[in-house]
């Protein structure tokens, strides 16, 4: 009978050291966890059963309540330890989550714009504007690549306005067009030729305003200004809010 030649190479002395240790280690672990662990009870039981324990030699207590006392720190200290670890580890994949969460929420506002009616059959461009912390509202999410950024002061300009009053603005004609008038010097050239501008708040559901869904295009067109055209805008700032309060987890969102 042909003898079988193992064709796996023999392994190193030290790696079959550390791997006895390793495990000799994990073994030594578990030992002394339940080892620690019956210390623990079986001490106040003894005690308990026993009352004529507590009437035996001082030093011999001394040695039982330090006896006592190590397994109880070395659970204290342990558990404390893992619990840090669980809460980094959680912690890593809560904010993992959310970062995921949040650029999910994104690609679906950016798709929603590129998508819309008002975009697709009326041609109009369209911005997301949400807050900052100084008392400015920017340009967030919209449907020109590259995204241009714009800020307005809150009541300056029919987003500043919308934001600042809660309500929807329309400006057209000469009323956009001096409404481009107050963007920066050198944004003024490319939205001097605006024919209409609308800007729909978007409110969250205890009706607080948390950006701005503005409209604007270089065609009049008086559709945006139907009752087809507002609600269509309507219902696209209520998405967007949504996708903002429930997917991104807006921060500033602090009643809703």
């Amino acid at each position: 009978m042909p003898t079988q030649v193992s064709t796996s190479a023999p392994r190193h002395p030290a790696r079959r050291f550390t791997a006895w240790y390793r495990r000799w280690d994990r073994r030594t672990q578990r030992l002394i966890a339940v080892g620690s662990g019956l210390t623990l009870v079986a001490v106040p039981t003894l005690w308990t059963i026993f009352p004529s324990l507590a009437h035996i030699w001082t030093l011999w207590r001394v040695l039982v309540l330090v006896a006592w006392g190590m397994p109880a720190a070395l659970i204290v200290v342990t558990t404390d330890r893992q619990a840090r670890q669980l809460d980094m580890a959680m912690g890593e994949l809560d904010r993992r989550r959310q970062q995921d969460r949040r650029m999910a929420g994104e690609t679906a506002i950016e798709l929603l714009l590129r998508g819309s009616v008002l975009k697709t059959l009326h041609h109009l461009d369209i911005d997301v504007y949400l807050p900052t912390k100084y008392m400015r509202v920017c340009v967030k999410y919209s449907t020109k690549i590259p995204l241009v950024a714009v800020d307005w002061e809150y009541s300056r300009g029919a987003t500043g306005i919308a934001f600042a009053e809660g309500k929807r603005v329309y400006a057209s004609d000469e009323e956009a067009r001096r409404d481009a008038y107050l963007l920066p010097e050198k944004l003024r050239a490319e939205a001097s030729h605006l024919a209409v501008v609308v800007a729909v708040p978007i409110k969250n559901k205890n009706q607080r305003t948390i950006g701005v869904l503005t409209a604007y295009g270089d065609t009049n067109d008086a559709w945006i200004d139907e009752k087809e055209g507002r609600n269509e805008h309507q219902a696209l700032a209520v998405a967007i809010g949504r996708l903002l309060i429930d997917v991104c987890r807006l921060e500033y969102d602090d009643d809703v």
